[in-house]
Parts: structure tokens; sequence; C-alpha cells
């Protein structure tokens, strides 16, 4: 399948289904069958956003920056990860897979630790909270590569969200990127690795993991924003900084949203009714971990917020940690480090 495409300003729009290439800035072809305005994904419907062939994102109004698909601007001089976000931009018209073994959870069991920072078997990182709803959440970094021992399949996930997701009444809107490791014993050949980079979105409760049509390899730099604007609908973008592929949508469903939290996570992704072991990530920096209450914009650091150690108990009632988030710096960027695999935990004891 092909691709028209229509080039405006360093604005690249992509458009699937046209055979037409790619070539002069004047082209424009669109595709012959146009693609749905919106369609359901589980209890969610999803409205594509693209950005109209002839705007600029870095002089529009916050207001036509949500209308466009766009983050919106903090107020003052537009920051680095803004101009990043919305500069060289190739929107692709986004298309799902839904992953429903790789299912990103709330954090059970979640409790204080003997340094006061919090503790959950599934996500370490940081959680803000100030009392009052948070509206938007950006986060950038670098896709790691991951490892593990011969034999052990591991899991990790990478995102920022807002909400809980404790409940359908406080739910959990998160997007971010994907890095696991599969083994296979060949005969006459031994152990067998094979990885997985993908990038994805969920609305927890309402819809499995989605899997987002932008290709990612360990490395590349991913943004994302996740922001809700009221009206039960949320709005997701989500872009490979090193390739320029972005897509973004509007994300219906029912019962308004509460998002007290907002979060900067690494997670061991939950695979049926087990939390599996944590894939070797090394580590991961967030930079431009921001969040946005009423409009005003703050690093991680800035709010009131938890650091967040990732453990197992073990038979013998040791713990140990599996990652844990270093000290912030800049008021937003932090290091999450990867510190043991951990053992296969049921999900729910």
């Amino acid at each position: 399948m092909g691709f028209g495409a229509i080039v405006r300003g360093g604005l690249l729009l992509a458009f699937a289904g046209s055979s037409a290439a790619l070539a002069s800035p004047a082209t424009v072809a669109y595709s012959s069958n146009p693609e749905p305005s919106s369609f359901q994904v589980g209890k969610v419907l999803v409205t594509p956003t693209p950005p109209s062939p002839n705007f600029d994102p870095l002089t529009a109004s916050n207001a036509a920056l949500r209308a466009n698909g766009f983050p919106e601007r903090p107020a003052g001089t537009p920051p680095g990860w803004f101009i990043g976000a919305v500069s060289h931009t190739k929107w692709v018209y986004p298309r799902f897979t839904p992953r429903y073994n790789h299912q990103p959870a709330s954090p059970s069991h979640q409790s204080a630790s003997s340094t006061g920072e919090l503790e959950a078997p599934n996500w370490a990182g940081n959680q803000a909270k100030n009392g009052s709803q948070f509206n938007s959440i950006v986060a950038k970094w670098n896709v790691p590569s991951v490892g593990s021992p011969a034999g052990t399949n591991a899991y990790s996930s990478i995102w920022p969200g807002l909400g809980s997701g404790k409940a359908s009444s406080n739910q959990l809107l998160q997007a971010g990127s994907e890095q696991d490791i599969s083994w296979q014993y060949v005969l006459h050949y031994g152990w067998e690795a094979t990885t997985s980079y993908y990038l994805w979105w969920e609305a927890f409760p309402f819809n499995a993991q989605q899997q987002v049509n932008i290709a990612v390899s360990p490395g590349q730099t991913i943004f994302v924003n996740v922001a809700y604007y009221g009206s039960s609908t949320a709005h997701y973008y989500i872009k490979n900084e090193s390739t320029g592929v972005a897509t973004s949508f509007d994300a219906s469903f029912s019962g308004g949203f509460t998002g007290l939290n907002a979060e900067w996570i690494v997670e061991r992704t939950q695979v049926g009714n087990n939390y599996p072991p944590l894939a070797d990530f090394n580590n991961t920096t967030f930079s431009d971990a921001n969040a946005e209450q009423g409009s005003t914009w703050n690093g991680v650091g800035n709010w009131s917020h938890n650091y967040l150690d990732m453990y197992d108990w073990h038979n013998d009632d040791s713990e140990v940690t599996d990652a844990y988030p270093g000290p912030i710096s800049s008021g937003n960027t932090f290091t999450l480090y990867w510190s043991n695999y951990g053992d296969t935990d049921a999900v729910n004891t």
C-alpha cells in the first residue's frame, strides 16, 4: 500500500491508501478511499485529528492546536519539548492492533517503604498528586534495548499517564513504548531470543492495549502527550521524534474522568493473570516530564509527588527491588534504573 502526501511549511501529512509517490512539496494526493472519520475500539470511540495542510503549529492558538491534533502550548516562550513535538511532523492515520496478552495494570498493594518511597509490585517511577485534576501530561525518552536470561520471557513498558486505573470511575489514560523479549529453544541450536518494540495507547478500563502503526527501534526518541479537556474525551499525540512520524486522535468514553494523578512509569506489563519478569532495560531517562493543571505547567519535581519503587517478595520473605527512579534534576528529568528480573507473581496475591 502506498501513501499520498501533502507538504506545507515543513509539515508532511501522509494518507494511507494512495499509490502516488512522495514528490515535490506542491504535490497533493489524497486517498481515493477516504479513511473513516471515527471508529470504535472496545468501549472507546476514536476520532483521528489530522492537521490541516496549511496549518502552522508554531504560531497557532491553543484552540487551533487542539483542533489540529497537536499538544497545547504552555504560556510564554514555547519550551523545547513543544517545538520538538510539533516540528517536522509526518502525520499518519492511526491504525491499531490490540495486544490482549500485554496489558498495563494499575499498581496493586501500593505501600510505603522504610525510606518513605512508595512501593508496588509492577510500577516504578514518579507519581504526582496535587489534590486537583491534571488535564495534560507530556514526556520524552529514548527506547531502551532489552535482554533477559536464556529461556526467560520478560516484558517492560514505559509511559506517561493521567489517573490511577483503580476503578472505572478513576480511569488511566496512558501511552508509551513496549520493550519485550521472548525465547524459543531450537533443536541443535539452543535458545534463540526475539525482541519486540512498539508504541501503544490505552484508556483503561475501556479498551485493551493498542499497538500504534508507528515503527520504533531502540535508541529512538519518543514523545507522548495525553490530555483530558472535558466531555469524557481524551486526546492522544504520539510521535517518534527520530523519524518525525506521528499520529493523533480523540478517545471518547462514558463516565467522566477523575485524573488526580500524573505518572511517569516503567512497568512489567501484565500477561494473563501474572506480573512476569521485568526485561533488563538497563536504564532510561524521562526528560520533559511535565504536567498541567488548569493552565499551569510544572515539571514532576515541582508538583507534590512520590517516588515509586518496583519490588518483589521472595519465599524467604526478603524484599528485592526490580526497578527504581533516580533523583529529579531540572524539575522534570529523572532516570529509571533496572535492578532485577523479579519473580513471576500472581496479580491478586
